[in-house]
């Protein structure tokens, strides 16, 4: 499977900023858990680019406009690149099933032990 890596590229200088977080934010909302990894990386080099998997998609210097997710959507389109999300940790990816997480906390706090016996994790003396 094809590595999914944006980096998004912009002058602090010059103000772009919110506008790279703004695009940062609408490519998870679209792509979500497809992405293996995005990078917010300040330079003073470009103005405002977003490259996906080091290859320049689009920059304000080159296309005299700020990159957005239709620009991803066109090239993807056009290479016929397909994004599959992978379940996140709401969907259980994370969780070993095997091996119940022990979620200290709530052991201690949330119940589990009634008052009047403290958990051993949570006993002064363990």
């Amino acid at each position: 499977m094809l590595p999914v890596e944006f980096s998004i590229r912009y002058s602090v200088e010059e103000g772009y900023e919110d506008e790279a977080l703004a695009l940062a934010r609408r490519l998870f909302a679209v792509y979500d858990t497809g992405i293996d990894s995005l990078s917010l990386i300040p330079t003073g080099e470009e103005r405002f680019a977003l490259y996906f998997n080091g290859r320049l998609v689009t920059s304000h210097q080159r296309d005299g406009r700020a990159p957005t997710v239709a620009d991803v959507r066109e090239l993807f389109s056009r290479e016929g690149i397909i994004i599959e999300r992978r379940p996140g940790p709401e969907e259980g990816a994370d969780i070993d099933e095997e091996e119940p997480i022990e979620d200290h906390k709530s052991d201690c706090h949330g119940g589990v032990t009634p008052p009047s016996e403290p958990h051993p994790r949570c006993s002064p003396n363990a």
